[in-house]
């Protein structure tokens, strides 16, 4: 039993409002769907759209031919192979800063409800965090 009992009423959390009965709705008409969280040091972007949630990671970059010449070319080999082995319908990309990114499209039933929201979200975790390993001991590990 909860020693105070939950509140019948809306609860702010972000751009969002959780109804009594756990759905989300916006704060307001300029609310953007929109929160980040850390996971393992690294920042994970969520952005609520139709039909699901997009979830963009940094994970690693390669590093500078000034700092670490000798990792340079093994990291441009190993960011040429993760890409075909990841989840069906996840990417990664090499940014112009040469951070390495990845991202990943969920289906959210509608309307969300928190539950809703956190199922996507500890999927992607636990699917990413191999990837997460591999960049590390790679050389490319990088937090947010």
């Amino acid at each position: 039993m909860l020693p105070h009992p939950l509140p019948n009423r809306p609860i702010p959390l972000g751009p969002f409002v959780i109804e009594p009965e756990g759905r989300l709705q916006l704060r307001g008409v300029d609310a953007k769907p929109a929160f980040w969280f850390l996971w393992q040091g690294h920042r994970v972007d969520a952005k609520l759209g139709p039909g699901g949630v997009t979830l963009n990671m940094l994970i690693g970059r390669i590093p500078s031919t000034i700092r670490r010449p000798e990792v340079r070319d093994p990291a441009f080999a190993l960011l040429r192979a993760l890409p075909g082995t990841l989840p069906e319908g996840w990417t990664m990309r090499l940014t112009p800063e040469h951070t390495i990114r990845v991202q990943a499209f969920d289906t959210v039933a509608l309307p969300a409800t928190i539950s809703g929201l956190v199922e996507p979200l500890v999927r992607f975790l636990l699917r990413v965090s191999p990837y997460l390993d591999v960049i590390q001991q790679g050389g490319l590990g990088v937090k947010s």
